[in-house]
């Protein structure tokens, strides 16, 4: 029954849309766009309260930072995709990033023993909160250049994988709290990009991160 109302609900404002006469089919598109989103989210979540606190846009050509709140698309366990925000708080590096990753391969939790990043690169770690359990959505942090393609530091491309921390995930009234990821980045990097979900392939909207140090 919810699946009837839901596909009624789109066709209400597919034809609310044309009803309207509007001059611009930009304008039309992207009115259209915004109620879609809307009742898709209603649709999967209940209501947009669900949502941690409201968002920034944000594509390859629109960067966040560190503190922005970002809505991207995700999946959930069964695969399904839905919409989320994550909100990175903080980045470690040098002997920060290194405790951290230590601690947690020491936790018993990790599946490896610590071991030093390889010749020229070093560690860093981002802190970050989500609304929803990152166990239940795959939020998919990626590591990139700022042209979102892979990045690359005097010619070597650099691996785009970065890996979680959540033993020390914290609910939260809003959330979870506490969430890691670590990566490793050439020295001498100075400022590289984190893609967080999946990038929608008309507009390249998610929450892209632009991060330097």
């Amino acid at each position: 029954m919810r699946v009837k109302i839901y596909r009624i609900m789109l066709c209400v404002v597919i034809g609310m849309c044309y009803m309207t006469g509007c001059n611009r089919q930009d304008d039309t598109n992207e009115n259209l766009q915004k109620d879609m989103d809307t009742l898709v989210l209603e649709h999967e979540h209940g209501t947009e309260e669900n949502v941690l606190e409201p968002a920034m846009y944000s594509d390859l050509d629109h960067l966040l930072s560190i503190g922005d709140t970002g809505r991207l698309n995700t999946a959930e366990s069964d695969g399904k995709l839905t919409s989320t925000t994550i909100t990175p708080e903080e980045l470690y590096t040098g002997d920060e990033a290194e405790q951290i990753i230590r601690e947690y391969c020491q936790s018993g939790e990790a599946k490896y023993e610590y071991s030093d990043p390889k010749e020229g690169y070093t560690w860093q770690v981002i802190r970050y909160r989500t609304p929803e359990s990152p166990k239940d959505l795959y939020i998919n942090i990626k590591l990139e250049g700022l042209d979102g393609n892979k990045l690359t530091y005097d010619g070597v491309e650099v691996s785009s994988r970065t890996h979680d921390i959540f033993y020390k995930m914290k609910k939260t009234e809003d959330g979870y709290d506490d969430l890691y990821c670590y990566y490793e980045i050439p020295e001498g990097c100075k400022e590289y990009m984190l893609e967080c979900g999946i990038r929608r392939w008309d507009t390249s909207e998610t929450a892209c991160y632009k991060i330097t140090r």
